[in-house]
């Protein structure tokens, strides 16, 4: 019992010697008043941005990194150039392809259209002109249609050959009111053309033209009483040429011969086709009856000095610009042009000589089938001022269409 006893007094003793001693430990784990510490960070990865590093100036300069080229001024990003737009990466692709695609455009041959051609136009005329007369302000009131067939070849890169020959017909009135009222058809002069195009550069081209026109256009001014038929064709050959805005005078000129220089130049630029041509048309007196002679008489002589010119002249500059849309298939353009007309009959009074200005608005169209190619076109034109175009009291337009074939 007693030995019971002093086990259980030595467990005590070692329970209290043995929390005693725990005590201490647990008072300084229990956390300390105030802000807690700061948590241990991991060392840098990485440099810091402010590096001195103290063998810099011993370093080997040819052991250094070779120096970056020179970047290209034209680079995107360079130079300030815009991301958007001209200057975009796609942008810039695109004009490269287009820049290349013009270099080897300038490469290639020279293509030129099919060396024969087969066309003919017609112009639908109305309005009125001016016939010399002693009623200088009395419109003659004309409708007339000019069919104009034409056929024209090349032989090798150079030389191109044709023929031309209009035939016109339409109603007259006046000059002198409802007693000249007719219905009648002209045939204009024959045109024999040769016109060499020298090829200057890849997209230059020269073309030189030289036609004569025998007299072979019916009808004139100065006849004997009876004859007031042959009056009223010349009148439809002198609408004719109104009707095309004087362009073609050479070709409606009554009893006269034609003789046409002429010279141009033709610029092509893929799509693009540019012209600018001039002649002059020289149209002699050949045959005819003057006013002066006895027993002659006409609507036009009322007036005692009333003359036909020997030699008149008519010159011609011309400029065109066309565009080709669906590989050419369809072609929209203007052309334009200025002709310095002088008039066969005058007298001492009168004179409808002089400038006139006309627009060509234009379509064009080509359809390849086979080895043929059928085109046509539609055009009107418009005089603007001048004697066509309402200056001296009349006034003249014109409707073109166009059908041909290329083979």
């Amino acid at each position: 019992m007693k030995r019971m006893r002093m086990r259980v007094l030595g467990a005590v003793g070692f329970g209290l010697v043995v929390a005693s001693l725990a005590w201490p430990r647990a008072a300084l784990a229990q956390k300390a008043p105030g802000p807690a510490p700061a948590a241990p960070q991991a060392p840098p990865t990485r440099p810091t941005d402010l590096e001195i590093d103290p063998d810099a100036a011993k370093k080997d300069p040819a052991k250094e990194a070779a120096p970056l080229p020179p970047a290209d001024k034209d680079s995107w990003g360079v130079g300030g150039k815009d991301q958007e737009g001209e200057w975009a990466p796609g942008a810039q692709r695109k004009k490269a392809a287009a820049d290349k695609a013009e270099e080897e455009d300038d490469k290639a041959p020279v293509v030129l259209p099919p060396a024969a051609n087969i066309q003919v136009d017609a112009v639908l005329g109305f309005g009125g002109i001016n016939v010399v007369t002693d009623q200088p302000q009395t419109a003659t009131k004309v409708t007339v249609v000019s069919i104009l067939p034409a056929i024209t070849y090349r032989f090798g890169d150079v030389w191109t050959v044709g023929l031309r020959m209009p035939f016109s017909t339409g109603s007259t009135k006046g000059p002198l009111g409802a007693i000249d009222k007719y219905d009648q058809y002209a045939l204009g002069n024959l045109e024999v053309l040769v016109r060499p195009a020298f090829q200057l550069t890849r997209r230059l081209r020269l073309p030189v033209q030289f036609a004569f026109l025998p007299p072979t256009a019916s009808g004139q001014y100065f006849v004997e009483a009876n004859d007031t038929g042959s009056v009223a064709r010349a009148i439809v050959n002198q609408a004719a040429a109104s009707s095309r805005g004087w362009e073609e005078n050479a070709l409606f000129a009554s009893k006269r011969v034609g003789l046409v220089p002429g010279v141009g130049l033709t610029y092509d630029r893929g799509a693009a086709h540019l012209g600018v041509t001039t002649k002059l048309e020289v149209m002699v007196k050949a045959g005819g009856n003057e006013p002066q002679e006895p027993n002659i008489k006409s609507v036009t002589s009322v007036n005692p000095g009333v003359g036909l010119h020997g030699t008149v002249t008519n010159w011609v500059t011309s400029l065109s610009f066309f565009y080709d849309l669906f590989d050419g298939k369809l072609t929209p353009g203007l052309r334009a042009w200025l002709a310095v007309n002088s008039a066969p009959v005058t007298d001492a009074t009168v004179d409808y000589s002089g400038a006139q200005f006309v627009l060509e608005p234009d379509l064009l169209t080509k359809i390849p089938i086979g080895k043929v190619t059928i085109h046509g076109g539609l055009a009107g034109i418009i005089p603007i001022g001048g004697h066509l175009g309402g200056g001296a009291g009349a006034s003249m337009g014109g409707l073109k269409l166009r059908a041909g074939l290329l083979f």
